[in-house]
């Protein structure tokens, strides 16, 4: 039912919710990449690497270098 009534499944919308996490991290923070990822509940900083990657078109460290302007 949430997914006829969001349009997106529930594990869609809480990696979309890790996602935003990770940027705002990335962005206003210092800490390391891998630590972002784990502590933004993704398993591991490889898969994060490739969720990120596949949403946003560039790799963590790559819009982390840019201050985020590649999604502005």
């Amino acid at each position: 039912m949430y997914k006829q009534f969001f349009g997106k499944s529930i594990i869609q919308y809480a990696q979309e919710v890790r996602l935003k996490v990770a940027r705002e991290r990335m962005l206003y923070t210092q800490t390391p990449l891998e630590v972002i990822a784990e502590t933004s509940g993704f398993p591991s900083y490889t898969y994060f690497y490739r969720v990120f990657k596949k949403a946003f078109g560039v790799s963590p460290k790559q819009y982390r270098s840019s201050n985020g302007s590649y999604l502005e």
